[in-house]
């Protein structure tokens, strides 16, 4: 209280002492009293920025610096209340808090100019680059199309040379079938007259077999009869043979050769026909 009725009090003394000054000093003097010293020039120099990191580095700084200045520009400003002549003490300190604050704009300007055209730099590197891919791609593409364009129409020229030439050996494979078929019909009907041929020789061997068969049971069933007939006869003649007192036998001429081989001839000729005709 008693320092805002004493800042009251001097600035109001302040006022009366600038009127009398007037009054009394007219001129160029009172001219410069009131407007008080030329406000200090601003400081133009600007920290080197050259990366983005220097830019964060320099932002970070300004914040700071411009928390501190508020913090001068305050205290500055409570000073001057004490003062005889408040007025202008505020308007130094004013002039000094746009300065420091002119000075840090500039440098967070130049910091947010440089990230800004770093971001711009690194997007028009980007968009290049994407551009020198996608053209890069675009002529990859284009070769690849190419090539399988190529490949088509070397399939295709390759397909339609294999069909002229199919189509030139057509009557060649025609021939070559028709040959084919001629060997197999002959080797068929080669096969064919074989198995007629062997079916044939199998009848034949087959009635040959008959007829032999047919001609021994004939010779076993006439010698079988004969040999009937020569037991038949046996028995009849030993049955009416009489029988008589033993007789001197009679002195008979010698019996020749020739006429004991006709007997002997007619006696055993039916057992000498079976065996001949079982040997046939």
């Amino acid at each position: 209280m008693f320092s805002l009725s004493y800042s009251q009090g001097t600035r109001k003394g302040a006022l009366c002492f600038l009127v009398s000054c007037c009054v009394i000093f007219p001129g160029a003097a009172v001219a410069q009293t009131v407007a008080g010293p030329a406000p200090p020039a601003r400081e133009s120099a600007i920290p080197v920025i050259d990366s983005v990191a220097a830019a964060d580095a320099a932002l970070a700084a300004v914040n700071l610096e411009r928390t501190a200045q508020e913090a001068r520009h305050a205290s500055a400003r409570r000073l001057c209340f004490d003062k005889l002549l408040a007025e202008r003490c505020l308007s130094e300190a004013r002039m000094e808090n746009h300065a420091a604050t002119a000075r840090l704009r500039d440098i967070e300007l130049a910091a947010r100019s440089f990230k800004r055209n770093d971001e711009l730099q690194r997007i028009d590197q980007a968009r290049a680059t994407r551009a020198v891919e996608a053209r890069a791609d675009a002529r990859r593409r284009e070769a690849e199309g190419d090539a399988k364009l190529a490949d088509r129409q070397a399939r295709a020229a390759e397909s339609a040379r294999q069909a002229r030439e199919f189509e030139a050996t057509a009557p060649e494979r025609a021939a070559g079938a028709a040959e084919r078929r001629a060997r197999e019909q002959a080797r068929a009907q080669a096969r064919a007259r074989k198995d007629a041929e062997a079916r044939a020789g199998m009848a034949e061997r087959a009635e040959r077999v008959r007829r032999h068969e047919a001609k021994v049971a004939e010779a076993q069933a006439r010698a079988e009869r004969r040999a009937r007939e020569a037991a038949r006869k046996a028995a009849t003649q030993a049955a009416t043979k009489p029988v008589t007192a033993p007789v001197t036998k009679p002195v008979t001429a010698p019996v020749t050769k020739p006429a004991q081989a006709a007997v002997s001839k007619g006696v055993d000729a039916g057992a000498a026909i079976a065996p001949r005709r079982q040997e046939k």
